[in-house]
Order: structure tokens, then C-alpha cells, then sequence
């Protein structure tokens, strides 16, 4: 077990390293908020602002990625 945990330990800091070495990429940018008068109020489904929330998911992951690899460097 122990050696399992220190290969994966070993590999995490070799992609890291690599990681590193490449340029930063642009900040990831937050998705638009649709104003109250873009929902057609009809049922949709997908909404427009569970299309939004989904979004906004999806940002706040890559921006925390993007924030990791910049800490990195």
C-alpha cells in the first residue's frame, strides 16, 4: 500500500513539473448572466438559468485549475 501511495505521489509531482513548463493559459473567463427578461417562462428544460448555474459550475472549475498552475509558477 505504502508504495502504491508514494508512485502516486511520485507521478503528481511529475505532472506537476511538466505542468509548470508549459505557458499559463489565459484566466478562464465567467459565463454571462441572462437577465430576468431572457427566460421565455414557458417550462423550458433545460432553463436558461439552469444552462446559466451549469456554466458557472464549469468556470469556477477550470478557474480553480488555472489558479493552481499559476500558484505553481
Amino acid at each position: 500500500m505504502r508504495q502504491r501511495v508514494t508512485m502516486v505521489a511520485i507521478k503528481t509531482r511529475l505532472e506537476g513539473a511538466v505542468m509548470a513548463d508549459k505557458p499559463l493559459p489565459p484566466k478562464p473567463e465567467p459565463p454571462e448572466k441572462p437577465l430576468p427578461q431572457d427566460c421565455c417562462e414557458s417550462g423550458c428544460d433545460p432553463c436558461i438559468f439552469d444552462q446559466y448555474i451549469e456554466a458557472l459550475d464549469d468556470y469556477k472549475r477550470r478557474l480553480a485549475e488555472w489558479q493552481a498552475r499559476a500558484q505553481q509558477q
